[in-house]
């Protein structure tokens, strides 16, 4: 079981690489099978456990399969093993999920159903507020939770992307009230991926590079 995370801040060409890591993934090959790698580019297991995308599982009876009947947080271990169990099922098969979710994401009044969506109160904020923001740091995802939680059940792989600053501003430039207020929100969520970042080099169960 893969997780690869393509993970960068909002406007770093998360749409533009996803071909090119689904190629890849694509071409990876069971040594004990001989068999290719099932792909989910759109796993709604993982953005459930990541993010708390039931609004979007319900059709699939995620939340009622799973027997919860609220969101019981990113590092709950009974959500963890439904969300492996459920993204990779033991079929004989080796299975990757995909996860692009930019950081920030979505909107403060967005209808997908994250723990903690996008804030107003960061259009006031300096990117070091920002950064220290109880809220910023698990939005869209509590990194450091997803990772202590699922790295036991699964190799986790991030993918980092490293856009010109001022090419990532331009593409959202009309966000956040204007280009200076979402460059500082950019800013500020720069620190919080350095962070964690940082702090995992590599990986804390085989010892390889995490990124």
């Amino acid at each position: 079981c893969q997780i690869i995370y393509i993970i960068g801040v909002e406007g770093s060409s998360h749409h533009g690489l996803l071909p090119i890591i689904e190629s890849l993934a694509k071409k990876q090959i069971d040594p004990d099978t001989g068999l290719g790698y099932d792909i989910d580019m759109v796993s709604e297991d993982l953005k459930s456990g990541l993010f708390g995308w039931y609004s979007y599982s319900l059709r699939m009876g995620k939340h009622s399969k799973w027997r919860f009947d609220r969101d019981p947080g990113v590092h709950d271990p009974a959500l963890v093993q439904s969300v492996i169990s459920s993204m990779c099922p033991n079929d004989g098969k080796r299975h990757v999920a995909i996860e692009w979710a930019s950081f920030p994401s979505g909107y403060a009044d967005d209808k997908r159903s994250y723990r903690v969506k996008r804030q107003k109160d960061w259009l006031q904020m300096t990117p070091e507020e920002i950064a220290n923001d109880a809220l910023a740091s698990v939005h869209p995802v509590d990194l450091n939770a997803f990772y202590d939680a699922y790295a036991p059940h699964a190799e986790i792989k991030f993918v980092v992307l490293n856009r010109d600053y001022t090419e990532t501003i331009a593409s959202h430039k009309d966000w956040d009230t204007g280009p200076t207020t979402h460059s500082t929100i950019i800013s500020g969520f720069m620190i919080i991926l350095s962070r964690f970042l940082i702090s995992h080099l590599v990986d804390s169960v085989t010892g390889t590079k995490l990124w």
